[in-house]
């Protein structure tokens, strides 16, 4: 909210719980009590709300469902901590939260390094069918040709851009 122009937050004390005794502070008062990461943790929630990334559920189910798509059982996803994860696990792991928020354009570095045949297999079946736009750097031209429509190739400061004849229909 914005009072005059200053923003300000609407604040529910700890004790009062009827929302009548709810008050606008200033800005500068919450940081003045030290409250500067619920203030950024706050704004950060309203922009996921805003943006729509608070459409899924955080519940275990939900969490559970979504990274078992990528590999990760739920004794894996709720019971192990990650630095007990083999790098090819930690690679599913980091491509569930890539695409924990449904994004339109993603950007992959190198997804198939750590991975075994046959995780390369279902990863280029889900780039394949996802609607979205897809940069990635991949040193594996099979797996470029396998997903891509396209490759830029930068040598020299020069970019080349090369349309690849492999039937692959991309479209977002």
């Amino acid at each position: 909210t914005k009072v005059g122009n200053h923003l300000a937050y609407e604040v529910r004390w700890a004790g009062l719980d009827d929302p009548k005794q709810n008050t606008v502070e200033p800005i500068s008062k919450l940081k003045a009590m030290g409250l500067d990461k619920v203030i950024i943790a706050c704004d950060e929630r309203i922009a996921a709300k805003a943006a729509g990334l608070d459409q899924r559920p955080l519940t275990r189910r939900e969490i559970v469902r979504h990274c078992e798509a990528f590999g990760i059982d739920e004794e894996m996803c709720c019971n192990r901590q990650i630095r007990g994860f083999s790098a090819g696990q930690k690679v599913r792991l980091s491509l569930a939260a890539i695409f924990w928020t449904k994004p339109h354009f993603i950007a992959l570095d190198e997804p198939t390094n750590y991975l075994d045949v046959e995780t390369v297999d279902a990863l280029g079946k889900a780039l394949t069918s996802f609607r979205g736009g897809i940069i990635m750097i991949e040193p594996k031209s099979d797996f470029v040709e396998r997903i891509c429509n396209e490759r830029w190739q930068i040598e020299d400061g020069k970019m080349k851009v090369e349309k690849l004849n492999n039937g692959v229909k991309r479209q977002a």
